[in-house]
């Protein structure tokens, strides 16, 4: 952290990407950056920010030509061309605050300007332009156009007659026309209902159209996972009655009663904060008074002829969702759902089997019976019983039991090498091997073992010389060392891969290695007041020697000497000279000879 330029202000957390409290020591920021996340130069998040924003700022004087040449003249401090600044319109002499990222070159000035002489964004079109553009997305407007794409323009459809305000900014960008001609969002021909709901925290009702269970289960449960609790609702046949109803139940809150939105918006999911009112101000009984007259005014208001024809719609929508399930391969078992997307118990004409299908996936393509479908798929690639019996004893195999149908499924065979039972695939013996697990393991074996010769090769290698015979590498074998003559008995991949050697001629090495030289051994003899009779062999081995203080002979091998560094003699008539703990006494005559 220091090398990269910041001190560390608390324990490290562990791992090099959390987060390390520390502070930059360019400038003295507080941040918390991960060791792993540091870039070479060490800056901080708020220094390599700084950094950009220097590195992308004009000077003052192009600031300025920037400015003339989008008609406008800069007034105050220029800081960056994406923070606002004031400039003053060299057109009209009005003041306001723009950005210079937002000023392009060529311009008449402000915005005001833009949009009086036609240039840029702000450019105003023509009403008869506007009106042609209306009319070419089926919209006769009914007002006069007020002088912005983003302004709503009260038009009415000459589709389906329905008025209501439209933006042509949203027809131009592909957005829906009309929503009674839209074949998107609610259903008018579907079976439909009107919902009362309420929230009692905040003293706010609201009433909203769904379509029927299943597919309106969703909009009342987001609702209600925002606490708000359902009291009555009202089913409809056709959905355009329900949003009829609905229309003008808005119309008398807004209209004859005064009462407006209560919520604002946001506050609702599904943006229903249109739909919403006071309950302080009008009660649910009240509301559903009112619910009740209109929607018996609208029934009242449906002729015959509606209600008969969406019945027939209806119908004939169902005869062709069963004729399209028996033309795929299915048998309806219940009535259709009503809709392409809702679950409908279908049985498979071939197997009877019932699953639950919608229509939309038997469209797309998808089968009636999956089973069935992996049949039909299969049986052109299925193999011959022919040809799989051929395969069978291709691969030294004798069938004991008929062959099945498929060729993944296990076989009882008896091998025709060693008579064991085995279970060879069809599938599976296109592949070259035997169809006998042990016997196919004994071939791959002999097909991987090594040569004697090569063997022996190896073996020397490693200065082994092999005396019983090589049988397979993960076997094991008795060697003899070509360097001591051990004999013993070793993995033979370990033999080969030098990880086995002779164990004497590896302690000898290492015993070699630890030897003390004869000079060190007869120093140390001699520094504790012994004189070695013979040559020096090794630390654990008897030593012979003779005491320089009394001249008795003993025995004792280096490694007893060198651990008791105080011992003494064990005379006790000559070398009574000696302290008892093992030293000589000062002075004394052992104490002279031991310095000499």
């Amino acid at each position: 952290m220091y090398a990269k330029g910041q001190a560390p202000v608390e324990p490290y957390p562990g791992l090099v990407t959390l987060p390390w409290g520390s502070r930059c020591l360019t400038n003295g920021h507080w941040g918390t950056p991960a060791v792993a996340n540091i870039g070479r130069d060490g800056a901080c998040d708020r220094c390599g920010r700084e950094a950009s924003a220097e590195a992308g700022r004009l000077p003052r004087f192009r600031a300025a030509i920037r400015a003339r040449q989008s008609g406008c003249e800069l007034l105050g401090d220029y800081q960056r061309k994406d923070r606002p600044a004031t400039v003053r319109c060299m057109t009209c002499g009005q003041r306001q605050e723009r950005t210079l990222a937002a000023m392009s070159a060529g311009a008449r000035g402000c915005r005001t300007c833009a949009a009086r002489f036609g240039t840029g964004r702000w450019s105003q079109l023509p009403p008869d332009v506007a009106a042609r553009r209306m009319l070419a997305y089926f919209q006769q407007p009914l007002v006069i156009y007020p002088g912005s794409n983003g302004v709503p323009w009260n038009c009415r459809c000459l589709v389906c007659g329905h008025s209501a305000p439209k933006y042509l900014g949203h027809l131009t960008q592909g957005v829906g026309v009309c929503r009674s001609c839209a074949r998107y969002g609610f259903d008018r021909t579907a079976p439909a209902e009107v919902y009362l709901i309420a929230d009692a925290r905040r003293h706010a009702g609201k009433i909203g159209i769904t379509a029927l269970e299943p597919r309106g289960s969703g909009r009342i449960r987001a609702h209600e996972q925002k606490g708000w609790h359902s009291l009555f609702s009202w089913p409809f046949e056709i959905g355009a009655d329900a949003e009829r109803v609905e229309d003008l139940v808005l119309a008398h809150l807004r209209g004859p009663l005064g009462i407006p939105a209560f919520l604002r918006p946001g506050s609702m999911p599904q943006a229903g904060h249109s739909e919403t009112f006071d309950l302080r101000r009008y009660s649910t009984r009240e509301m559903r008074e009112l619910v009740d007259r209109i929607t018996a005014e609208v029934r009242a208001a449906t002729p015959v002829e509606v209600r008969q024809s969406h019945a027939d719609r209806q119908r004939t929508r169902a005869r062709r969702a069963e004729v399209e399930v028996r033309q795929r391969g299915g048998e309806p078992l219940e009535s259709y759902p009503g809709g392409s997307g809702k679950p409908w118990l279908i049985r498979c004409m071939r197997c009877g089997a019932a699953k639950h299908k919608t229509l939309a996936h038997l469209r797309e393509g998808r089968p009636v019976c999956g089973p069935c479908r992996r049949d039909d798929l299969t049986a052109p690639l299925r193999t011959s019983l022919m040809r799989a019996s051929v395969r069978i004893r291709a691969v030294l195999a004798e069938p004991l039991e008929p062959l099945p149908s498929d060729s993944n499924q296990p076989l009882q065979s008896r091998c025709m090498l060693c008579g064991a039972t085995c279970w060879p695939r069809s599938a599976q013996t296109s592949r070259q091997g035997l169809a006998c697990l042990q016997c196919a393991a004994e071939k791959r074996g002999l097909r991987q073992r090594l040569g004697l010769r090569l063997a022996a090769m190896r073996t020397r290698r490693w200065l082994l010389e092999p005396i019983s015979e090589y049988e397979i590498t993960n076997g094991r074998c008795w060697y003899r060392c070509l360097i001591c003559g051990t004999a013993a008995e070793r993995a033979t991949t370990d033999v080969f891969s030098g990880r086995a050697g002779c164990p004497t001629c590896r302690r000898s090495a290492q015993a070699e290695g630890f030897r003390r030289p004869q000079e060190t051994a007869v120093a140390a003899q001699l520094a504790r007041a012994y004189q070695p009779l013979e040559p020096y062999k090794n630390a654990n081995e008897s030593w012979l020697r003779r005491c320089l203080i009394c001249g008795r002979k003993s025995k004792s091998s280096l490694s007893n000497t060198m651990r008791r560094p105080r011992s003494r003699c064990r005379c006790p008539k000559t070398c009574r000279g000696q302290s008892p703990a093992g030293r000589p006494r000062p002075g004394s005559a052992q104490d002279h000879l031991v310095r000499v």
